[in-house]
């Protein structure tokens, strides 16, 4: 039962409240066996209301399918998948090869300038330098030594190249095919060889790759006398 308009009076027909009623401001009555709620903010009976309540917009309640195509919808939430988890793409593995390419070449025109500390530059500290007939060497200053006393001997000339370059993550390897012609310095007639090698490489914190494993032998064995 709702407080009629304007009169603080219970409907019903009577000026008083029914007994058993409460003054609470929620105007339940304790003693019916239906709670009767006044609406002391409302001046009309909820019945009242309905008319007035259907002109209110209404939301949408279809469900997404109904509204945007499923393969539509699929596809928006691809893209959002992949435009916000993506990270940013590392660098291809070709671009990778061609700078370790470049090394190999420095390395070879250092080879033929007969410059020793520029040949060591491309290895790194603890590289390891494996010749041929001989113990394997250990750091960038046993690598200038080595090339250092083959130019105190001998005029070199060299063409070499990578036949084959593959990179994983922060390590590589070149497998290479190599030409030297080496004329003594004290004179005598040039000696020309050819020979197989394999490089590892690693990348440096910097990007640039650097030698960390040299070694090479020859394809045919060393003339005897």
């Amino acid at each position: 039962m709702v407080q009629s308009e304007g009169h603080g009076r219970w409907n019903g027909g009577s000026s008083s409240a029914p007994a058993g009623s409460s003054d609470s401001p929620t105007g339940v009555n304790s003693g019916a066996s239906e709670p009767m709620i006044a609406c002391p903010f409302l001046h009309r009976s909820p019945h009242a209301l309905r008319p007035r309540m259907q002109l209110l917009p209404r939301f949408h309640t279809e469900p997404l399918n109904a509204l945007v195509p499923r393969p539509l919808a699929y596809a928006c939430i691809g893209l959002l998948l992949i435009g916000g988890c993506q990270s940013p793409s590392p660098p291809s593995s070709s671009e990778a090869i061609q700078k370790i390419e470049k090394v190999s070449a420095a390395r070879a025109a250092a080879f033929n300038n007969e410059d020793a500390e520029s040949i060591a530059s491309y290895f790194t500290e603890d590289a390891v330098l494996m010749p041929p007939n001989q113990p394997a060497d250990t750091g960038r200053a046993a690598v200038a030594a080595y090339y250092q006393s083959l130019f105190d001997a001998y005029d070199p000339e060299l063409s070499s190249r990578y036949v084959d370059v593959a990179v994983s993550d922060s390590l590589a390897y070149g497998r290479g095919i190599a030409t030297v012609t080496v004329t003594p310095e004290e004179g005598g007639d040039p000696v020309t060889s050819t020979s197989k090698y394999l490089n590892i490489l690693e990348k440096q914190p910097d990007g640039t790759w650097k030698t960390t494993h040299d070694i090479w032998n020859a394809n045919t064995p060393p003339a005897t006398e």
